[in-house]
C-alpha cells in the first residue's frame, strides 16, 4: 500500500513511550516476542517487506520516554519514582542504548532512525544516542528529535507545516485524523485533497512529507486510510514529476 500509494520510505514505531518493543530485544522482556502470544518479531517482518518492495527503512524509537522502566522520563507513577542523578543514566545504558544497538545490528541495512521527544535530556545523552547511531549505521539519517540540535535535518512540529520556504532540511509528521495510532471512534478523516494539498506544499516548502497509519489490533489498516492512499497513488502515477524531481532541488 505505501508503494502504491508512490512513498519512498517507510517509519515504523519499534519501540514507543509505552516502553513496548516490536522486535526479539535480549535487553528487555517487554517485548512482541517474549510478552505476548503472537511471539514474532515484527520488525524483521517489516524489514523484509521494505526490501522486497524497494522501500527506504526507517525505525522509531523513543529514547527519552518510557513509562515501564524506572527512571526514563513518564515512569511517575510506580513507588519510588525518582527522575534525577543516575536513574535516567541507567535507564540509557541498560535499555534504550541496548535496543538501539540490536535495531541496528540485527536488521541490515537501516536507512533512518527517528527519535523523539528529548525534553530534558543533555547534549551529551544526545550524543551517546547519535555517536551509536553513526558507529553501527554510518550512512543513517538521524531526526532532529534526538535532541540538542544534533539531527540531521529539522522536525516541524507534528502537523504544523511552514507558510514559507525554508533554507534548511525539514520533515513534518502528520496524521489522517486527529489520531496517531489507531481509534475507533475518531472518524475526522482529512480528504484526499487536503493530504494531496499538504503533500505538495511540503515539497514546494523544502521539506518531506511523513503521513502517519495507525492501524488496528490485527494489523489491518483502516479503511478510510486504504481509500486515500489508493487514490493518492493514482494521483501519483500521473503527476510524481512535480513531486520526486521538485524535491531534489
Amino acid at each position: 500500500l505505501a508503494k502504491q500509494a508512490g512513498m519512498k520510505y517507510v517509519v515504523i514505531t519499534a519501540k514507543h513511550h509505552d516502553g513496548f518493543a516490536l522486535f526479539n530485544s535480549k535487553a528487555n522482556d517487554f517485548n512482541v516476542v517474549k510478552s505476548t502470544p503472537y511471539g514474532q518479531d515484527i520488525i524483521k517482518q517489516f524489514v523484509q517487506a521494505c526490501n522486497k518492495h524497494d522501500l527506504k527503512v526507517g525505525f522509531y524509537y523513543s529514547q527519552y520516554q518510557d513509562w515501564t522502566f524506572p527512571g526514563a522520563a513518564g515512569n511517575n507513577w510506580e513507588a519510588g519514582y525518582k527522575l534525577q542523578g543516575d536513574s535516567f543514566e541507567k535507564y540509557m545504558r541498560e535499555k534504550a542504548l541496548p535496543q538501539v544497538r540490536e535495531l541496528l545490528t540485527q536488521y541490515g541495512k537501516i536507512d533512518m532512525i527517528w527519535y523523539d521527544t528529548p525534553m530534558k535530556m543533555t547534549k551529551a545523552q544526545s550524543a551517546a544516542f547519535l555517536d551509536l547511531s553513526r558507529e553501527l549505521q554510518p550512512e543513517i539519517i538521524v531526526s532532529g528529535r534526538i535532541g540538542n540540535e544534533l539531527g540531521d535535518y529539522t522536525q516541524m512540529e507534528d502537523n504544523n507545516l511552514p507558510s514559507i520556504r525554508q533554507d534548511y532540511r525539514w520533515e513534518v509528521p502528520v496524521t489522517m485524523n486527529h489520531t496517531w495510532a489507531y481509534k475507533r471512534d475518531d472518524h475526522h478523516w482529512k480528504s484526499t485533497s487536503y493530504i494531496l494539498w499538504q503533500l505538495t506544499q511540503s515539497v514546494s516548502m523544502g521539506g518531506n512529507y511523513l503521513l502517519n497509519i495507525g492501524p488496528k489490533g490485527d494489523g489491518s489498516v483502516p479503511l478510510a486510510s486504504v481509500e486515500r492512499l489508493t487514490q493518492v497513488g493514482d494521483w501519483m502515477k500521473l503527476h510524481s514529476e512535480a513531486i520526486k524531481d521538485a524535491a531534489l532541488d
